[in-house]
């Protein structure tokens, strides 16, 4: 196996598997990397600087990665028309194709479909994307028959997924990253390893987009005017994802009733809003959790999203997740609570 290093980052590549490792001082930097299954570039942004780490695997048609970045960047692009990507991008105050929450939510990028990220502070992006023969044998799986046409449409798409099946492929692909990393460090032979790996998060992906489906999209009967009142009301919630929101103050915003906007979330997104509230609240604590939990403690964080009784949010934490958040800081930063610092000094060595 070949072993490239040069300034911050690292290629390792052997027969059908590449796992590149890198750590950048610049936005700019990451574009002497191959994206393999898109193209772009990146450039800095505002005068906070930037700092981050990638973890790469490419392997059989799949390219599976995990980006932590401090400061700013901008990125603009297109995959390419073989390929479909999915993954979670999220940060405070980002952007992506005009509007990204600050919370991690399946996104998925249809073959062709532009790509333009604005990221800021500290943001955490985890993907995969599907190219070529790999993806014809993914989009193959008769569980996404009813559906395979929409997830092929070229533009970004934001289905609705529960929590825990979007906790399954984060899971997967942060574990899969971290042994590709683990090969690197260790000098060993794992190609087929990394294949078997990559294929579990394809596994993964395919039954994250079954339980979505184009009927989670949000009902497109519904009357336009509840849309547009879910719309706003949304997005309210969202653009402060740290605070909590009395829905009776929501209603006075949006000059509505409570039983009217109960009425517009059932209909529309088969929620009610003091439940998307919640969630909404619940998926900031998890990314914060993805993102920081290497420095900040889950007490610290849930207390930042307005979690005040700390064992009712460990409950509802468990339901939405299957798990209780110390164990979700565990299995991301149990082994890992500084980063690789060898990755390097690793790969400028050894050889799988």
């Amino acid at each position: 196996m070949a072993v490239d290093t040069n300034s911050g980052r690292c290629m390792v590549s052997a027969a059908d598997a590449r796992i590149l490792l890198g750590r950048y001082a610049a936005a700019r930097e990451r574009n002497r990397d191959d994206f393999g299954d898109c193209e772009g570039r990146f450039q800095d942004v505002g005068g906070e600087g930037y700092r981050g780490r990638l973890r790469c695997l490419d392997v059989g048609g799949v390219r599976i990665s995990h980006v932590l970045s401090h400061g700013s960047l901008r990125m603009d692009g297109a995959w390419h028309d073989d390929t479909l990507a999915a993954g979670f991008a999220w940060s405070t105050g980002s952007a992506a194709d005009g509007s990204l929450p600050a919370t991690p939510k399946l996104l998925v990028w249809g073959p062709g479909s532009s790509l333009r990220i604005r990221l800021r502070g500290t943001s955490c992006n985890l993907r995969i994307g599907v190219r070529g023969p790999a993806l014809a044998a993914a989009l193959a799986d008769p569980r996404l028959e009813p559906a395979r046409r929409h997830w092929l449409r070229p533009e970004l798409m934001r289905p609705r997924v529960e929590p825990a099946v979007e906790w399954r492929l984060q899971r997967r692909i942060l574990a899969t990253t971290h042994f590709a990393a683990a090969v690197v460090e260790r000098a060993v032979a794992a190609e087929r390893a990394l294949a078997v790996a990559a294929a579990e998060v394809v596994a993964a992906l395919v039954a994250t987009l079954a339980a979505a489906g184009p009927d989670r999209q949000g009902r497109s009967d519904a009357p336009k005017s509840r849309q547009r009142l879910v719309q706003a009301a949304v997005a309210r919630m969202e653009s402060e994802p740290g605070e909590p929101l009395s829905l009776a103050l929501l209603c006075r915003e949006l000059g509505t009733s409570q039983r009217s906007l109960h009425r517009a979330f059932d209909e529309v997104l088969g929620i009610s809003p003091r439940g998307y509230e919640r969630e909404r609240r619940l998926r900031g604590v998890h990314g914060a959790i993805l993102a920081e939990g290497d420095r900040r403690s889950v007490t610290d964080i849930a207390m930042s999203f307005g979690f005040w009784h700390l064992s009712r949010f460990a409950g509802a934490y468990a339901a939405s997740y299957g798990c209780a958040p110390s164990e979700t800081r565990r299995r991301v930063w149990g082994r890992d609570v500084v980063g690789a610092s060898t990755e390097h000094t690793a790969c400028a060595t050894s050889a799988m």
